[in-house]
């Protein structure tokens, strides 16, 4: 427990000293807006020329709260807070639902675990679905177990889930395959409560359901999304994905050696003992769903936190419980999580440090905000980060959810283009990367063709340079000026504007 407690230690300290990037600015953005306005956005006007909000609101609506009490000076706490909440919730049996030794065992190798670990100082939603799944799965074994209060708190929290990420339906559609497992069995008690949950986490969801169908034309939006760009979505794709064959490789190196070995003593070991139950059918269901993961669209390995921590709690319960009546065996396997839990504290990078924003970047910002006028609108691939740090209207193109999409500049060699479609978006500034690289555009680039009109455009004084670093240029987009073609061909240039 105490090489546990020093871990959460260690991640807090982390996150002293960090600076919030990429998505966790979208997060704290959308939060602080929620606190400020005490109201849903169904759109956000300032990020990607008028970004739909579509995504699920618990975070942001947790978030909103956190703000109000800690300051967005905070915001870096919030993920640890959850940490400690999966901790102090495994640590204590879960709610009465398992052994102590198990829970503990588990809260100490789950919090060591590299992966959940390096989630736990970033402000993602994946600290939180992690402890709503881990809630979820102790209140699926304790509804089973009689009570209709627990089987009321699991519905809460499959509506909780629900709101939080989409990958929580495999949460939802695993408590209601138990219940038609008892029907069959002829349970119906069990059933019973197991199918009130299921149908008290979708009336806690469906509203957010209804609404983003109204506003996006989808219930699951960005699934099955009327407005999706065929084309930006697969160049997205192709750049962000993890090909199926890849993922499903790394999954052994995902949920590292002593996860694997855990999970394969604990099905072994119920195999050997022909005790078979509803705990091995969850872990043998987690484990399809991270192979079911990996064929979904733009996954990440972060998206499979939840079932890691699921199987480590269910795995660790399997053995200890088997070896309930060798106690040679409990003790050395307590001494090797002492040892797991003692290298992941000797051992732990400063996992905020790799999730922080590049210096450059940093040091950039604080510029663009001071060179540019309050109503600018300024195209960055550094969207998020932006405008959270200039509060200057931000876009990039958006395979989704757009009002406008900013596209057509990148698509095409010539200025005179260029500049119209610049214009035409409403984009005052670019920031972009002092030195081109080749290529076409990828849905996350610069491409050289669209970096040397910008040059062009310079030289013919349509676009202003008013700021410069060694990494990041900074250009004022004039609204009105001579234009391109009168301007001589030259050769391709090496590097960007300035």
């Amino acid at each position: 427990m105490a090489a546990g407690i020093a871990v959460l230690v260690r991640l807090a300290t982390q996150t002293l000293r960090g600076t919030l990037a990429t998505d966790e600015c979208f997060h704290a953005t959308v939060a602080e807006w929620i606190a400020l306005h005490r109201a849903i956005p169904a759109e956000l006007p300032e990020l990607y020329s008028g970004f739909f909000y579509y995504y699920q609101p618990l975070l942001h609506l947790v978030g909103s709260a956190w703000v109000a009490l800690a300051g967005p000076e905070r915001w870096l706490g919030l993920p640890v807070v959850f940490a400690v909440l999966l901790f102090a919730t495994l640590a204590s049996g879960g709610f009465g639902t398992v052994p102590g030794r198990a829970g503990r065992w588990t809260a100490v190798l789950v919090v060591a675990h590299p992966a959940l670990a390096s989630m736990s100082v970033r402000l993602y939603v994946e600290p939180l679905i992690t402890l709503l799944f881990v809630w979820g799965v102790l209140l699926l074994f304790r509804a089973r177990r009689g009570g209709w209060p627990a089987a009321l708190a699991l519905g809460l929290v499959l509506g909780l889930a629900l709101l939080a990420k989409l990958n929580a339906w495999s949460l939802w559609i695993g408590v209601a395959a138990a219940a038609l497992w008892d029907v069959l069995r002829g349970e119906r008690a069990r059933a019973r409560r197991l199918a009130v949950a299921c149908a008290l986490g979708l009336a806690i969801c469906v509203p957010w359901l209804v609404r983003n169908q109204i506003l996006f034309g989808s219930a699951l939006y960005p699934a099955f999304a009327p407005d999706l760009d065929a084309g930006l979505y697969a160049l997205n794709t192709a750049r962000f994905s993890t090909p199926p064959a890849q993922f499903l490789a790394a999954l052994p190196r995902v949920l590292g050696p002593w996860c694997l070995a855990l999970v394969a003593a604990a099905l072994g070991m119920a195999i050997a003992r022909r005790r078979w139950t509803l705990r091995e059918s969850v872990a043998v269901g987690a484990l399809v769903a991270m192979i079911f993961t990996a064929f979904v669209p733009l996954a990440a390995g972060r998206h499979l936190n939840p079932l890691i921590a699921v199987i480590a709690l269910l795995s660790v319960w399997g053995v200890t419980e088997a070896l309930a009546t060798r106690p040679l065996a409990r003790l050395g396997i307590g001494i090797a999580v002492l040892g797991i839990a003692v290298h992941g504290l000797l051992q732990l990078p400063d996992f905020r440090r790799m999730a922080d924003p590049p210096e450059y970047l940093r040091h950039a910002l604080p510029q663009v905000a001071s060179h540019t006028p309050p109503d600018a609108r300024i195209l960055s691939l550094w969207t998020y980060d932006t405008y959270y740090a200039t509060r200057r209207a931000a876009t990039w193109p958006n395979p989704w959810g757009q009002r406008s999409r900013p596209l057509g500049m990148f698509l095409t060699g010539d200025a005179d283009s260029i500049l119209a479609h610049l214009r035409a978006s409403g984009i005052t500034h670019v920031l972009a990367p002092t030195r081109a690289r080749p290529g076409a555009f990828d849905s996350a680039n610069y491409p050289e063709p669209f970096l040397q009109g910008l040059d062009r455009l310079m030289r013919l004084g349509a676009v202003r340079l008013v700021w410069q670093s060694r990494d990041l240029a900074l250009l004022e987009i004039s609204l009105r000026g001579a234009k391109p073609d009168t301007l001589p061909a030259e050769p391709p240039h090496s590097r960007s504007p300035g």
